[in-house]
């Protein structure tokens, strides 16, 4: 760590400092959900930016990441 770009953020009433993880390989799927209607639901969550918390750890001593992200839906009306 220590050689990319770096931003702060506000948890609660804590700030904290991390670095933005490049993300060098991505793979989207589509979770799909088919209503008793006939309506086919699609959802999938796309990843806008990857902080990895600096001197931030759980309680397993593990890195902590926080994930910025939108989800996009597509509804596929059953022909009536």
């Amino acid at each position: 760590m220590g050689k990319g770009r770096t931003k702060r953020i506000k948890i609660g009433d804590k700030e904290v400092e991390g670095e933005i993880m490049p993300v060098t390989e991505s793979r989207e799927y589509w979770n799909s959900y088919l209503l008793e209607d006939g309506t086919l639901v699609k959802i999938k969550l796309v990843t806008k930016e990857i902080l990895r918390l600096n001197n931030e750890q759980d309680q397993q001593g593990n890195p902590i990441y926080l994930l910025e992200s939108t989800n996009i839906m597509s509804v596929e009306e059953k022909d009536k």
